[in-house]
């Protein structure tokens, strides 16, 4: 099992208020930038760029979270979470180029049997536009992930919705 990212495993871990900018992440397998493999607890405002936020969640709270990179991978790979195979993830989204994915590319996350809440991801960006869920996670074009009309269930005290959408609490 392979464990690089800034936390390997966690357990019933609290993560959260991280930001990391311009991840280069690199093994013979699919890695992740935050956790590679959470067992429950709860992950939440974090915001990542370069390489994905979860590589495998057994149970964690995932939420309020986004991801904006490339991934490379040479088995399959998810666009903000690889595999959850239970747990909660709400309120997030990710713009992943999908492009350097040899196995398969999931939309948004490579789930099987997560709880989803209105999450979404950027189809002109990871050039999957089919797969999501209605109200659990959904594919929205570029033009439609910059326009806060479509995140009218996000707590604006937390989000701020300029260009993409942002967390007022690390300005």
């Amino acid at each position: 099992m392979g464990i690089q990212a800034l936390f390997g495993v966690t357990n019933e871990a609290i993560i959260e208020n991280i930001k990391l900018r311009n991840i280069n992440v690199s093994a013979p397998f699919c890695v992740s930038s935050l956790v590679s493999h959470a067992f429950g607890g709860e992950i939440r405002n974090i915001d990542v760029s370069g390489a994905s936020i979860i590589r495998t969640s057994f149970g964690a709270d995932i939420s309020h979270s986004f991801f904006n990179g490339v991934i490379n991978c040479s088995g399959h790979a998810g666009g903000f979470v690889g595999l959850s195979s239970t747990g909660d993830i709400s309120y997030s989204y990710t713009v992943a180029d999908m492009s350097g994915v040899s196995g398969i590319a999931f939309d948004f996350s490579g789930s099987t049997g997560a709880t989803f809440n209105d999450n979404y991801w950027d189809s002109t960006v990871s050039g999957i536009s089919t797969g999501g869920v209605a109200g659990e996670y959904e594919s929205l074009t570029t033009v439609q992930v910059k326009n806060s009309a479509n995140f009218s269930t996000w707590n604006t005290g937390v989000w701020e919705f300029v260009d993409y959408p942002d967390f007022r609490k690390f300005d």
